[in-house]
């Protein structure tokens, strides 16, 4: 196709037509119009290869689990996630599915379904793994039996098979990366594969031999004969006769869960064929699989207690409230690490009014993270990953800034297409002078303020106590800014009339306080640049 552009702008200037022709605007679209969640939580009980430290992250979707009971925080996480996504779409719904702790069935119903709706169009599957075993090195990840008693192997290659294409996985767990080859390899070759793997069992086991597994599998088999336990704080019950693909995996505390097929050899991701276009490439890649992930093989996801549980999820979903977070924690030197880090959450506005500072932080954020895509990837693939999908070029967005909270938490976030390391792109600096501007900005408005001043200070009272946020409410409220008003009615009159202008005037406050200088800045230094480039030549 960009081929074909350029060859049609070669002939218009060749018959004296001076028109362009923009080879940067894709006709071709495509739209996510589904999105499926699953949520293996298991809230309440620790998965049995994880040690968590005391204290250690809870929040998931911004929800402390344990301050409610295990239903009603499944049902709130799952419903927080949906809306969480549904903020990326708003021109047209998507449809929802999520399957919370679910079964194997429940999996494949989802899958299934959310396919035969969708047709050919993209579909987006989240799954979060926090509550169960790591994902295999046979490209398995867990869920549980029927009776929520112990973790079942479930085949990413029968995840693909079911789900389709196209598709965007977000994979939330550690050690996710070991998936990848297993998500980008191509599909019948390895279900081909696994089924000749598993004849070679069969056979194995009929003969009385011990199935062939790697060395790192034959390390976590437990003993023979040795009674399968469900994770820590579910009855453990007896299991019935299990398939020849399910073996026992030890985790070295006494804790066992179903382990999968042995042979986790590596299999070869989808690259770039020899004499293939990057264009061709680029098409060919986003209309099979997307893959995220916020750890590569062998890695935990943080646990701090002063980060999200689901951080990978935060960062995709909520990448404001996190960045911000994330800022006043690494700048001790700023005024805004006098805030409070939950505070970020006070700033006034909309996340799509432009005319708020938590708009035009968005709106900034949106040009930094686009620029910073544009300047590191081939120019097909930038089209198709940013310019063709907006739930895609959303998510892509925002996966650059978990790579660059992440690598500094010794993770090392993955992708398909992969994408080259983000994190220390000097853009990141205007990022940083842009938040730091627009904190400082709101502090001396009175718009937030430090922790002893939230102490002693109703919010409320809080936003409006500074001299210039005073006027501005005096101007654009009810009451005369000049003078006072004459006589005791008119006094009355203005109170009265003071709470139902609360809400207008804060308003008002907040997009006069929205004045970010960020693109006025690049403007001029885009002027200066066109002023003086022809020097550097």
């Amino acid at each position: 196709q960009q081929q074909q552009q350029q060859q049609q702008q070669q002939y218009l200037l060749a018959q004296g037509d001076t028109r362009i022709v923009p080879t940067w605007r894709l006709k071709e679209r495509m739209k996510t119009v589904g999105v499926g969640m699953i949520l293996a939580l298991n809230v309440g009980t620790d998965p049995p290869d994880v040690e968590k430290p005391n204290p250690c992250a809870k929040l998931q979707c911004w929800i402390d689990p344990t301050t409610m009971s295990r239903s009603k925080a499944r049902e709130r996480i799952g419903e927080r996630l949906e809306g969480q996504y549904a903020r990326w779409q708003q021109r047209s719904k998507l449809r929802y599915r999520r399957a919370v702790d679910p079964t194997v069935e429940d999996v494949r119903s989802l899958c299934v379904t959310m396919r035969r709706r969708a047709k050919n169009e993209r579909l987006l599957l989240h799954y979060n793994g926090h509550g169960v075993p790591r994902p295999t090195i046979d490209g398995e990840i867990y869920v549980f039996d029927k009776d929520h008693t112990h973790f079942i192997p479930q085949s990413v290659l029968d995840l693909r098979r079911w789900i389709g294409k196209p598709v965007l996985m977000v994979l939330d767990c550690g050690g996710a990366g070991v998936l990848m080859p297993y998500l980008t390899g191509d599909l019948d070759v390895m279900l081909q594969q696994q089924q000749q793997l598993q004849q070679q069992q069969q056979q194995q086991q009929q003969q009385g031999l011990r199935p062939h597994s790697s060395s790192v599998n034959a390390a976590l088999d437990g003993p023979a004969g040795s009674t399968v336990i469900s994770s820590p704080g579910l009855v453990p019950m007896p299991m019935p006769a299990t398939p020849p693909r399910q073996q026992r995996r030890s985790f070295g505390n006494g804790m066992d869960v179903m382990g999968g097929i042995g042979g986790g050899g590596a299999l070869t991701g989808t690259s770039r064929m020899v004499g293939e276009s990057e264009s061709a490439y680029a098409a060919r890649t986003v209309r099979d699989t997307l893959v995220l992930c916020p750890t590569s093989p062998g890695e935990l996801l943080p646990l701090g207690p002063e980060l999200p549980a689901d951080l990978f999820t935060s960062c995709l979903t909520t990448p404001i409230p996190i960045a911000l977070r994330w800022f006043v924690r690494q700048n001790p030197l700023s005024r805004a690490s006098l805030l409070d880090a939950s505070r970020v959450d006070s700033i006034p506005g909309k996340i799509n009014d432009r005319k708020t500072p938590l708009g035009e932080l968005n709106w900034i954020f949106t040009a930094i993270t686009d620029t910073i895509a544009w300047n590191v990837l081939p120019s097909p693939l930038f089209q198709r990953l940013f310019r063709q999908d907006l739930i895609v070029a959303s998510m892509f967005r925002n996966f650059l800034l978990a790579d660059r909270i992440l690598r500094n938490l010794n993770c090392t976030p993955m992708s398909h297409p992969a994408l080259p390391p983000t994190h220390d792109h000097p853009l990141w600096r205007a990022w940083d002078l842009a938040v730091e501007t627009c904190l400082d900005q709101l502090m001396m408005d009175g718009v937030l303020v430090d922790a002893e001043a939230t102490q002693s200070t109703p919010p409320n009272v809080a936003a409006t106590s500074d001299g210039d946020g005073a006027a501005d409410s005096d101007a654009d409220g009810s009451g005369g800014g000049g003078g006072a008003a004459a006589g005791g009615d008119a006094q009355q009159q203005q109170v009265a009339s003071a709470a139902a202008a609360a809400e207008p005037a804060q308003a008002s406050t907040m997009k006069q306080s929205a004045t970010a200088p960020f693109f006025a800045e690049q403007l001029t230094a885009f002027e200066i640049w066109l002023q003086f480039a022809f020097l550097r030549l």
